[in-house]
């Protein structure tokens, strides 16, 4: 019960206070991107944590996974109006939720990474893609031997301003020379996906004691408020091989870009499975917040421990839904919008509750909470996961984007945190397996934030991405052009995709947009450089209701406007 619990967290070992000096003389100094003071003050303050261990990356168990660069033009399908676009034609075998990871990077490209088990060498592939995901090509695929990639978690960071050579692909994995996941220990690949083979980085960092695996990895960063200083973190829940005893949390963190990690164990007694972490800003001592799923014999309940970004085994628990004997809360996923520092976060959790998706959300940084938001409009207990993400990189602009779905249907809510809009029911073509969680992710295109998701298909077998924005294939079409020109889209009225042809006489800018018809932007379908050529858009405008449009053309001087009709 949470009395008992509570019992027994106020016996913990308590940590030495930080002195708030400290605290405020390490704000200042990454404020100040003064890396050097600031790694000297974090030394001062990891004094005061107890349970620490630090971890160099030259720990080694077994063969470290080898960089493939072999690998740069996988399987794909460039245009996806007619069915989800295929990233990774191939099967998966045994995969662990969290085989597969969604970023997009302040670089403006989109990443993905998943496992590879199939095969009898193990492999982890991450691709990208530079045009918001309408194609995407394979960066790297590590081998781990006959080793198995279990779970991944993936950052996409960046440092030095806005120099895009310096954006790190961080992907924590979870490994095993088990495919049941026994004794499974914690590692990491690192490089920089813009410079081809640069400064690649990886190592072991984490075992757990014999008889023991860690799963579920979920990696943090507090990048968004930091260029040169960041700070990335990781969290594995580690568990009896059986998979039945949870004995603890373990948290890591590194302050130099992976060459080393501190870490501590978040002990505890109760059965906490699916962890996901977020970090979370605070105006004096940042903190990590885990979200678990704990289970009773009777019932399943959703916690959040509550522990401070300088790594220590101190931390206190959010008991966030506390009733119902015979109610089973499952595998939640917790996101903390990232706008300003000095603004109260809002924590956002996605979850299952006897298999209708459900929410919980704070708007004042977790002191009070609302639970039991319907996630599913439709009230269907059919759903076995979530997934959540939030963005707030555009100033007045909240955004919170969460899927849901079963092995059939793969829906998608996005809001704010509190009051998510309506649903977009079934977005997947292809059935969602029902072994390995689907991800959401949100492309932020010049300010505009869209919905993407990816998935592995039935089997498991293949890879899929989907995005709300990315539902247009330009093609060059032949003849000479000698004018500048935007011709009438065909079908019209149409219903739900259309042709738009247009000439550029120049090379230059091109910008084709759509707007309804009260003048306000409803997506960009081109905004990139094209050669004089003539050009045929497919539109594909599920997303959109029934109405009028307009779509308008700009290229250097010349500008035109055209009317659609849209009819559901």
């Amino acid at each position: 019960t949470p009395e008992e619990e509570a019992d027994l967290l106020n016996n913990k070992v308590i940590e030495k206070e930080i002195p708030q000096e400290l605290l405020e003389q390490l704000h200042n100094a990454r404020m100040n991107d003064n890396i050097e003071e600031a790694e000297a003050i974090q030394r001062e303050i990891d004094k005061y944590s107890v349970g620490t261990y630090k971890v160099s990356i030259n720990e080694s168990r077994g063969p470290l996974p080898v960089p493939d660069y072999s690998f740069y033009d996988p399987p794909k399908k460039p245009m996806w109006l007619d069915s989800n676009i295929l990233i990774y034609a191939g099967q998966q075998s045994n995969p662990q939720n969290r085989s597969l990871d969604l970023k997009m990077g302040e670089d403006g490209n989109l990443y993905l990474a998943h496992t590879d088990n199939y095969s009898a060498t193990k492999r982890l592939w991450v691709y990208k893609s530079t045009d918001l995901g309408a194609t995407w090509s394979n960066i790297l695929t590590a081998s781990y031997g006959t080793n198995y990639f279990q779970t991944i978690s993936m950052l996409v960071e960046r440092r030095h301003g806005s120099n895009n050579d310096s954006t790190r692909v961080i992907i924590y994995y979870t490994a095993s020379s088990s495919s049941n996941n026994d004794g499974a220990w914690g590692g990491f690949i690192s490089f920089r996906p813009n410079t081809v083979n640069e400064d690649f980085r990886t190592g072991n960092i984490l075992y757990p004691t014999s008889g023991r695996e860690l799963n579920w990895v979920s990696a943090i960063s507090d990048g968004h408020y930091w260029q040169l200083a960041d700070y990335h973190g990781v969290v594995f829940g580690e568990y009896s091989n059986n998979g039945d005893t949870c004995v603890s949390m373990r948290f890591l963190r590194t302050t130099d870009w992976c060459k080393s990690h501190t870490g501590v164990t978040l002990a505890t007694t109760w059965k906490d499975f699916y962890p996901t972490a977020a970090y979370k800003p605070e105006s004096s001592a940042d903190s990590v917040y885990i979200a678990v799923e704990r289970r009773f014999s009777d019932q399943t309940h959703i916690r959040v421990y509550k522990t401070r970004w300088s790594p220590t085994s101190a931390y206190d628990v959010v008991y966030l839904t506390t009733t119902g004997a015979g109610i089973h809360y499952a595998k939640p996923v917790i996101s903390v919008k990232h706008d300003k520092k000095s603004l109260p976060k809002e924590i956002i959790i996605t979850c299952t509750k006897d298999g209708e998706a459900r929410y919980h959300y704070s708007h004042n940084g977790g002191r009070v909470w609302a639970t039991d938001a319907t996630l599913d409009l439709q009230h269907k207990n059919t759903s076995t996961y979530t997934w959540v993400t939030t963005d707030s990189t555009t100033a007045g602009n909240d955004w919170a984007l969460a899927i849901f779905g079963n092995s059939d249907s793969l829906n998608i809510r996005r809001g704010r945190v509190g009051s998510m809009g309506g649903a977009t029911y079934k977005q997947n073509t292809f059935d969602v397996t029902g072994t390995a969680e689907p991800v959401c992710g949100i492309i932020n295109d010049a300010g505009t934030k869209y919905s993407s998701f990816a998935y592995w298909g039935w089997g498991p077998e293949n890879v899929y991405f989907d995005a709300e924005n990315i539902g247009t294939s330009i093609n060059e079409l032949p003849g000479k052009v000698e004018e500048f020109s935007l011709a009438q889209n065909y079908p019209n009225p149409f219903n739900p995709t259309t042709n738009i042809e247009y000439s550029i006489a120049e090379a230059g800018l091109v910008e084709l947009k759509i707007y309804n018809i009260l003048g306000e932007e409803m997506t960009t379908l081109v905004n990139q450089f094209q050669n004089a050529s003539k050009y045929r858009i497919d539109f594909n405008a599920a997303n959109l209701s029934s109405g009028i449009y307009f779509y308008r053309i700009t290229s250097g001087k010349f500008t035109d406007v055209k009317k659609m009709i849209l009819i559901k």
